[in-house]
């Protein structure tokens, strides 16, 4: 039975080795059987396979030298700029790799517009933190006391009034002054505050002629922006004595010359608000 064995496979092709393989690879090239260990060409220094194909960089072959000072290398397809349209290497295609002069005018001008970007930017956030967020009756619940602590935070960050009132004790508006003129200015008044001191410390922060103190003609009065309807039945009513919804935080309100009878005026919720 041993004996039998040599013919049952293939000596390896390699003299230096002749080992018996039962599965004897044949060489592709020279189509000679090898053990698996002397299989490939370069194992068994196959004289029959081709040599590895080799660039032609003759004079004939058009190269793209890079124009980078110092750098000598170049490039068998062009590697053109898109900004300056001069040629470079691989390693120089990059704008500031080749200190390209169209790229380094571009971001010069970049630079020298930034501060005019920021100043439209920060105008634009001023604008906006100032725009007035009306809670209007025709929302939602929901939608409405969103909005109202949207406007409180906008009227924490900016509103004018007397420093000596306690933080706990600030109620903070909106305020359209008569005739709706000018931008609404964010105020506060105290919740401890009657409505005619109220009144008469908003007449003060937005220029309004006062003549409460004197007696007969039209008066300086609260009404709310957004129904129109007059705030307090009585000028020595106390802010935090009102029902709720008469002036809450973060109301719009409407400083108008009126008539002290008059409950209501439609003609406010017409303004305008800039």
């Amino acid at each position: 039975m041993m004996a039998e064995l040599p013919t049952l496979g293939e000596q390896c092709g390699l003299a230096s080795c002749r080992q018996l393989d039962f599965l004897p690879i044949a060489c592709q090239h020279c189509a000679r059987s090898f053990c698996r260990d002397h299989a490939s060409a370069d194992a068994h220094g196959c004289d029959k396979r081709p040599e590895p194909a080799q660039a032609d960089l003759s004079s004939s072959t058009r190269i793209y030298a890079c124009h980078v000072s110092g750098c000598g290398a170049a490039e068998l397809t062009p590697v053109v700029c898109p900004d300056c349209g001069r040629g470079c290497c691989l390693a120089h295609r990059h704008p500031a790799g080749h200190g390209c002069a169209a790229w380094q005018a571009q971001q010069a001008d970049a630079a020298r517009r930034l501060p005019e970007f920021q100043r439209a930017a920060a105008l634009q956030a001023e604008r906006l933190s100032a725009a007035p967020v009306v809670v209007s009756s025709g929302r939602s619940e929901r939608a409405r006391k969103t909005a109202r602590q949207v406007q409180l935070m906008r009227l924490k960050q900016r509103a004018a009034g007397a420093g000596s009132v306690p933080l706990a004790d600030r109620r903070y508006l909106l305020l359209v002054a008569p005739g709706g003129r000018g931008a609404p200015r964010p105020v506060f008044v105290s919740r401890r505050w009657t409505l005619g001191r109220a009144v008469d410390a908003l007449a003060d922060l937005c220029g309004a002629s006062n003549n409460n103190d004197r007696t007969g003609g039209r008066r300086l009065l609260l009404y709310r922006y957004t129904d129109g309807g007059r705030v307090g039945d009585a000028m020595d009513t106390v802010i935090e004595e009102l029902p709720d919804g008469q002036m809450d935080n973060a109301e719009t309100v409407v400083l108008e010359y009126g008539d002290p009878a008059d409950t209501h005026r439609s003609d406010v919720t017409k303004y305008e608000l800039k």
